[in-house]
């Protein structure tokens, strides 16, 4: 959902932050891993992400319109809320995040209401696929 507005670098970035975002608070939800392994399935990006490029924070500059940026602010917090507590290092990150990519107030508290509705949304699902 919504990786069409990002072009293969944009994607590579997108893997390597939400793996920031999983990892802030220092616990590795179940939730969490799924939501990222679903992601670099979904991404199907040309080769995997050697462990170096992880130690190297992506550029914001890369995402250089509305469209990418709100496409990678989603998929953060869809992340960040995947295991339904958002921790207050998830949430900093996601504020610099935010911030760096010059978002407003109003923006992440909607793409924040986006990431709590999207965890009720796929458990919903996940419980009608389960029944």
């Amino acid at each position: 959902m919504f990786l069409q507005y990002l072009d293969d670098g944009q994607r590579r970035a997108l893997v390597i932050f939400a793996y920031y975002i999983m990892a802030a608070d220092h616990d590795l939800a179940p939730e969490e891993k799924a939501i990222i392994a679903a992601l670099e399935h979904e991404l199907t990006l040309p080769e995997d992400i050697h462990p170096a490029e992880m130690l190297v924070e992506p550029l914001f500059s890369q995402f250089t319109d509305r469209r990418s940026r709100m496409a990678v602010m989603l998929k953060l917090n869809a992340v960040a809320h995947a295991d339904r507590m958002i921790h207050p290092a998830e949430k900093a990150l996601l504020d610099d995040y935010a911030g760096r990519i010059g978002l407003s107030r109003k923006d992440v508290a909607a793409l924040d209401k986006w990431g709590r509705r999207h965890t009720e949304l796929v458990e919903q699902a996940r419980k009608l696929i389960e029944e």
